[in-house]
């Protein structure tokens, strides 16, 4: 009668009462054989909740209460651990990034081995670091290094380092791992590093780097160009550097003052009192620009696939259960 309730339930999508009926079964009959077989048969039930993601018709706290109050069914091996991965990814979609790393955090330290271990680490300093939790994204890259890890998992988890890092203050060890990569990403983490720091001759020069020749083409500046004009000239005033803050002016004068931000831009590049009202206020508001989320974003569109459960490099997992 337990089994037979337990898969009416299943059927009805009831899953709780389903699994709560299996143990039932399981702890009153044990020496049955139709308590064993409801009990393989719920385990299927729970891999293809799981698995084939038919827990988005729950609230992702729910979802992850019935994972904690079952987990004894989560299957051994890879199976298992891309179970608790998508599970993670759904949490980590709705912000609930504490119960993302917890269930990360157990794959690190009891599951995964090998280069498996350090893309999972990756995606777990990835959750620290949009929980704003620099120091345990750290912890999590230092305790999984690996040699010989594929390079674009190697550069995924550098990157994470190096914001870590930037977000820690420590901008000579970010810089000197951002010095060994390439690319548009790894100079706007460079300008945002030294803005953190507030090395402002180097931010103001970095910033103007990004910019390129935008200043000498036809088109409008997109709004982070103009943001990035209106950093520069921030931190070339705070290092006092009246001959860079000139140049920047020059340059950028008449697609600025033909912008949605020519006040901002005049304040900021005139020869003014930097305790001036209008330049304190400024000032602040754009040193409150939260940086970290657009890169955030922008690291997980880029990174996407590497992060993919199924994408995982085949390593030795433990065969013990979550």
């Amino acid at each position: 009668m337990l089994a037979l309730l337990s898969r009416l339930y299943a059927d009805e999508g009831e899953y709780r009462m389903a699994f709560a009926n299996m143990k039932q079964a399981v702890k009153a009959f044990p020496a049955e054989e139709a308590a064993l077989k409801i009990q393989d048969e719920m385990a299927k039930v729970f891999k293809g909740l799981f698995l084939q993601n038919k827990v988005t018709d729950m609230r992702p706290i729910e979802a992850l209460s019935l994972f904690y109050d079952y987990k004894e069914l989560t299957p051994i091996g890879r199976t298992g651990d891309d179970m608790i991965r998508m599970l993670a990814d759904r949490l980590i979609d709705v912000d609930l990034l504490d119960h993302a790393a917890e269930l990360l955090d157990h794959q690190v330290n009891n599951r995964v081995r090998g280069a498996a271990r350090s893309q999972v680490a990756a995606k777990l300093a990835m959750v620290h670091l949009m929980n704003r939790k620099p120091q345990l994204a750290l912890q999590a890259i230092g305790r999984s290094r690996q040699p010989d890890l594929p390079n674009h998992v190697k550069r995924a988890r550098d990157i994470l380092e190096a914001r870590s890092l930037s977000e820690l203050g420590q901008v000579d060890g970010a810089v000197d791992i951002l010095n060994r990569l390439k690319g548009a990403e790894v100079e706007r983490m460079k300008a945002d590093a030294y803005w953190n720091a507030q090395q402002w001759d180097k931010a103001g020069e970095q910033m103007e780097k990004l910019l390129g020749s935008s200043w000498n083409n036809g088109e409008a500046l997109q709004p982070f160009e103009r943001q990035d004009v209106l950093r520069a000239a921030i931190s070339y005033s705070l290092a006092q550097d009246a001959f860079a803050l000139s140049r920047l002016r020059k340059k950028f004068y008449n697609k600025m003052v033909n912008s949605p931000d020519a006040n901002s831009f005049i304040v900021v590049t005139k020869p003014v009192k930097k305790d001036g009202m209008a330049y304190k206020r400024l000032a602040k508001d754009l040193a409150s620009i939260n940086t970290l989320d657009a890169f955030m974003k922008q690291y997980r569109d880029h990174y996407k696939d590497t992060f993919r459960a199924e994408n995982f490099s085949s390593g030795p997992s433990d065969p013990g259960t979550l």
